[in-house]
């Protein structure tokens, strides 16, 4: 077989013979064309496909039923499928589009297309009678012409029951479904059930002479990216005898291969539509050769690829790296580490390693460590937290990472802060504007200074919410790899292409809820049918999850493990459930952090001042104070306290949650960053210096999103694992120094409120937030152990895993008639959300039900798993799968603006409004450097206040900055006296820099779930 690219056409097929429509259409710039020819786009993401495998050579390992080819042949076979993603445009119902902003550039294509000989009168009859009803997407058509390309006979004679090769029909069938599907939109019932596309009104795919043209355009592709024509029946007849797919025997479907190759497709079209490197090629093209047309964009491909950072994963990164050299604030690996670094080199196929341990012990270090090993050999890595603002601290960290890893490296690596405030992240913004791509900007008035050359950069195309898994390593939040398994979310296959082959660190595991869980282990299925290495994080979790987690990523249960106590490394290869083992980690028994733990009946949140104000006056008014409560506005109430007692000054009382606007979080993470981090911490011990108060108050964003050491630990009712969860910031720097005495145990406040035995909680909104049977068990069993043992001292090894495993066992009993309610309303709950969690999930990759297949065993023609994929997204109304990674009300972005002086100010990074303004009425923004402080003055409001604000909510001008299109302007005045912004129009809501946004007018105890 040739194996030259590009070769050059017959006569016959010369450029004047091919269909010139256009496939594209670009908003006009100077000296610049606006329309790119159908032929030259097609062409253009062939090469980019190309270019892709290129550097991407595991794809090729994954396409195994093409192993008979060549690795040359089979990059251009796949090209060409790739190319003909949008031949369905060569139609009179694409060609002619009525739309009044295209209508001006396609006018002389239009004429075009009258006046030609064999395809005007197609194309005048659609102009005269198209409907303004919605058509059909050009990618089904592109199907249809590629079937018929490969199986002519199919379309010629009488209906064939089975072919005599269904092996080649097969695989050529689900390869030209993958290319077509491109757009992820809804494919026409019985699309696949019939491969005469009579659903297609005769009108907008044309007549006979439209037909030929779609086939004359394929057999330009073919002769251009593959070869001769003759090789078209060699394909097949190659692919009729193809061997097995995976395992040992074939899968009908492939159907992991066929979604990498259709998220691959897309990745490829998406970079050939960029007009900076692809050009367009005007209404008389300049090029009239199509071999060379193809081998130049082949050098352009290579050129955008170059700039996108995607360097190639196969090149070698790690050169023997020490450990001294990854981590040199530790000393040595300490025994967490060192058997992660013993388990790492078993790591010859994909596997999923779940470490548990208390918290401050070195597990992200660890989680690290087995990334050092295998990035020689995966595609990248991507390390997922539970919140953001974890997700900014984790993005620094992974960077100095990288820069140590890749020191020796000769060639750049690309990380990405994949969540959506990314904008905010100092270390982000500077890694990103110290990329020199010459394009690179997150506003459209910044402006870059000299940065100090890095290997780890960050793109602009990677920086989008839809390309950010394509970066070779990233960071980010636990909803970004959760939206890969959702049935209601778009282009869910490229998210496959960003996620195949990598090494997925995800911590923090056990603070998912039901819904979520439900998600994740679907998620974990998929990451082991790609081929991911996965490293899960967690202090601790009920055995139930663990196994349940081992199971969806190794494909079955794996049985009973054998006992392992606590701390504990469990491990399972992928596909290989009998695998399964875990191991026990002895840590210095020495080194054991004690909690006293303190269960104290209170009547009120003033009964919460008082019992602070009595242990600040026993620390001599020195030391970190935190307390969490459970919602923002029980976290207001209490400060509101706090800030009118007379012994409190407000300069140590600290407020964070989520209503502060996006200015004042990142604002306030960098002060407790600042003053309660490892640094602040060592640095007074220097200066052999007295810690100064401070009183930290906040919501759950005080329990997993901020890396900080305290003195004392207050907490309102919450389950048991995140009790112990909040502990883990009690005394710190018991970890972090850990050649450092501290005598003292650390001691660790539960409030309830009522009596111990029958507790109130509504008060301050504990059971809107968390199930009352977990609440209630919580409280009841922490009770009975310090009873039982005549000791509140817990241990953060021992005691943390038997309590978690004591509340969440599946067969535990419960006590008295109100816990066995609430056990009934748990399971009622859990299992609602268990059934919302399957409609809203993606089919997993080995249900039977959902396999994709030509022909079924009697020969009829069955669903595809596109088509079965559009069904299930269409359910009937309140059967519909939700788009959400949780489960609650959605927030709208709301950017608050004090009007002064016919101007609209926004908020500074101090809750106070800045200076200068914008003119009221003012529309684009680009001109102005206020896109920035605008978002920076943004705060979210659930979607029930979002209703009763209705009118009040103005949208911004559509041409406004990208980030704020679904942002609403909340617009208030200036109250100087009491220093907070007030919204006249909307009784009782307010802004407070020290206290975040409030609204008081009939509030309610429902409320609180907020």
């Amino acid at each position: 077989m040739s194996k030259h690219l590009g070769r050059d056409l017959p006569a016959a097929e010369s450029i004047a013979d091919v269909f010139l429509g256009w496939g594209k259409v670009y908003r006009p710039t100077k000296n610049q064309q606006k329309v790119h020819r159908l032929i030259f786009h097609l062409l253009d993401v062939g090469a980019t496909f190309f270019a892709l495998l290129a550097r991407e050579p595991r794809f090729l390992e994954r396409f195994t039923f093409l192993s008979s080819f060549d690795p040359d042949l089979t990059r251009r076979l796949l090209a060409f499928f790739a190319a003909a993603h949008d031949v369905g445009k060569c139609s009179p119902g694409f060609q002619y589009l009525c739309n009044a902003k295209l209508e001006k550039a396609l006018k002389p294509i239009w004429a075009e297309l009258e006046n030609h000989p064999k395809l005007g009168s197609g194309f005048s009859y659609w102009q005269r009678n198209q409907t303004p009803t919605r058509m059909p997407c050009h990618g089904y058509l592109s199907v249809h012409a590629l079937f018929r390309f490969f199986n002519p006979e199919h379309f010629e004679g009488p209906d064939v029951d089975e072919p005599s090769d269904p092996m080649a029909t097969q695989i050529l069938w689900q390869l030209s479904l993958a290319s077509g599907y491109h757009h992820d939109k809804d494919f026409q019932p019985g699309f696949d059930e019939d491969l005469d596309i009579a659903f297609f009104k005769s009108e907008y795919r044309g007549d006979q002479a439209w037909t030929e043209q779609r086939q004359k355009l394929l057999n330009c592709l073919w002769e251009t990216i593959v070869g001769d024509a003759g090789l078209v029946s060699e394909v097949r007849a190659a692919l009729a005898d193809a061997p097995t797919c995976s395992g040992t025997t074939w899968d009908p479907s492939f159907l992991v291969e066929q979604l990498l190759f259709a998220g691959q497709t897309t990745v490829a079209d998406w970079i050939a539509s960029g007009k900076d490197h692809f050009p367009p090629s005007g209404l008389v093209p300049v090029e009239r050769d199509l071999a060379a047309y193809f081998q130049g964009s082949l050098k352009r491909a290579a050129t955008v690829l170059d700039e996108l950072v995607w360097t190639g994963h196969h090149v070698r990164r790690v050169q023997g790296r020490s450990w001294q050299q990854l981590f040199p604030n530790f000393i040595k690996p300490n025994p967490l580490q060192a058997e992660i670094l013993a388990l790492r080199d078993q790591m010859h196929e994909p596997m999923m390693v779940l470490i548990e341990g208390p918290m401050g012990i070195g597990k992200t270090e660890a989680a690290l460590t087995v990334l050092s090993a295998v990035s020689n050999k995966d595609r990248g890595f991507f390390v997922a937290l539970p919140t953001q603002a974890t997700g900014n601290q984790m993005y620094g960290r992974v960077k100095k990472f990288l820069d140590r890893m890749l020191e020796e490296s000769d060639s750049p690596g690309q990380l990405q802060l994949a969540h959506g405030n990314r904008r905010w992240n100092k270390t982000f913004v500077e890694t990103f504007h110290g990329t020199r791509t010459g394009r690179a900007r997150l506003f459209e008035t910044d402006s870059f200074d000299e940065a100090t050359p890095s290997k780890v950069v960050a793109t602009e195309w990677a920086a989008m919410a839809r390309t950010g898994l394509l970066a070779e390593f990233g960071v980010g939040t636990i909803d970004t790899l959760l939206a890969a398994a959702l049935v209601a979310r778009k282009h869910y296959f490229v998210r496959f292409v960003g996620l195949y082959g990598k090494t997925i660190i995800i911590d923090e595991v056990h603070a998912n809820d039901t819904y979520m869980d439900g998600l994740f282990r679907l998620l974990l299925t998929w990451l082991g049918a790609l081929g991911c290495h996965v490293v899960l994080l967690s202090a601790t979790l009920p055995e139930h999850k663990r196994h349940a987690y081992l199971a969806a990523y190794s494909g079955g249960s794996p049985g009973a493990l054998p006992a392992c106590s606590y701390p504990r490394i469990t491990s399972v290869v992928g596909n290989r459930p009998e695998s399964a083992q875990g191991r026990h980690i002895a840590l210095d028994q020495k080194r054991v952090k004690q909690i006293a733990v303190k269960l104290k009946s209170i009547r009120s949140p003033a009964d919460v001042v008082d019992h602070v104000k009595a242990d600040v006056a026993a620390c001599n008014g020195q030391g970190v104070f935190v307390l969490i409560c459970n919602t923002v506005f029980c976290a207001q109430d209490v400060f509101a306290l706090f800030q009118e007692s007379p012994d409190f000054d407000n300069n140590c009382l600290l407020l964070h949650h989520a209503r502060f606007i996006m200015g004042q979080r990142v604002a306030h993470e960098a002060r407790v960053n600042r003053e309660l981090g490892k640094d602040a911490l060592k640095e007074v011990w220097e200066k052999r210096a007295d810690r100064p108060l401070m009183i930290l108050i906040g919501t759950s964003v005080l329990e997993q999103s901020l890396d900080y050491d305290c003195d004392r630990m207050y907490s309102l009712p919450c389950p048991v694992d995140l009790f112990f969860q909040r502990t883990g910031r009690l005394y710190r720097r018991f970890y972090w120094f850990p050649n450092r005495a501290f005598p003292e145990p650390a001691t660790a406040t539960l409030f309830h409120f009522g009596p111990l035995k029958n507790p109130d909680l509504i008060t301050c909104g504990s059971a809107f937030i968390y199930d009352a049977y977990l609440l209630l068990r919580t409280l009841r069993l922490l009770a009975e152990r310090i009873e039982r043992t005549g000791n509140a001292l817990f241990n953060d090894r021992d005691d943390l895993d038997e309590m978690v495993q004591m509340v969440y066992q599946k067969d535990g009993r419960p006590v008295g008639k109100r816990e066995a309610a609430a056990l009934e309303a748990w399971e009622h709950a859990r299992a609602h959300e268990e059934t919302q969690a399957h409609v809203s999930l993606l089919p997993a990759p080995d249900d039977c039900a959902w396999r994709t297949s030509c022909f079924g065993e009697n020969g009829e023609r069955v669903h595809s798993w596109f088509t079965q994929v559009m069904a299930r997204r269409n359910q009937p109304h309140g059967s519909q799968p939700k788009k959400n990674t949780r489960l609650g009300e959605f927030a709208t972005q709301a950017v608050l603006l004090v009007r002064r002086d016919k101007q609209l100010v926004p908020l500074g990074q101090n809750g106070m409004p800045l200076k200068k303004g914008i003119a009221e009425g003012k529309g684009r923004l680009e001109e102005l450097e206020t896109a920035r402080l605008l978002i920076q003055s943004s705060v979210y409001l659930h979607e029930g206040w979002v209703d009763k604000f209705g009118e009040h909510l103005i949208d911004f001008n559509p041409y406004d900055h990208p980030a704020l299109r679904e942002a609403k302007k909340l617009i208030g005045c200036w109250d100087e006296r009491r220093e907070r912004v007030w919204f006249p129009q909307i009784s009782g809501a307010f802004y407070e820099p020290q206290a975040g946004f409030r609204y008081q007018k009939e509030r309610k105890e429902e409320d609180l779930c907020d």
